[in-house]
């Protein structure tokens, strides 16, 4: 149930607290501004791309979780959780499927059996190779329409951007 505070309350709230309010209001408008703007940018990048993954019978999930296996040769269950915002029975379900679409291995860690690790077949680098270069392809075509400066700022922007997601990715 939503609580409202009485009038002895709300005189209590100073102007600088309400300039606070609005502050956090604007700041929290912003926030979700450019996180519109990011989904609108990737959306763009992404372009065919998106196309001749849904032809490989590939859904997103299966899509983020391919690309963060082929950044190593084989990574963890535990890491692909962090890496694809997956709980591990979501994602063991995901990497059954990738396995029977032949995409996708899995394997014991040599140092210690009880570590799953998966890592791309042929056919899932081969994949990777294909959506690649449609990626790269895509993404010049949109990023030549630029100018050299807006180029520039556009790399700058996306460092600042990195670099900001690394602090806030901090523990709470």
């Amino acid at each position: 149930m939503l609580r409202i505070p009485n009038i002895r309350f709300l005189n209590y709230i100073n102007t600088e607290s309400k300039f606070n309010i609005m502050e956090t209001n604007k700041g929290i408008k912003m926030v979700l501004d450019i996180l519109k703007t990011l989904f609108e940018l990737k959306n763009s990048l992404i372009g065919q791309t998106s196309k001749q993954v849904h032809k490989h019978n590939i859904n997103r999930s299966e899509f983020i979780t391919l690309i963060s296996i082929c950044d190593n040769e084989k990574k963890s269950m535990t890491e692909l959780c962090s890496d694809v915002d997956l709980k591990l029975g979501s994602l063991t379900t995901l990497i059954d499927n990738l396995v029977k679409k032949g995409y996708a291995k899995r394997e014991f860690d040599k140092k210690d059996r009880r570590k799953v690790l998966v890592g791309l077949t042929i056919k899932g680098k081969n994949f990777i190779k294909i959506i690649s270069k449609s990626f790269e392809d895509n993404s010049l075509r949109k990023i030549e329409k630029l100018s050299v400066r807006e180029n520039k700022d556009f790399f700058e922007a996306i460092n600042i951007l990195k670099k900001m997601t690394e602090k806030l990715k901090g523990k709470d």
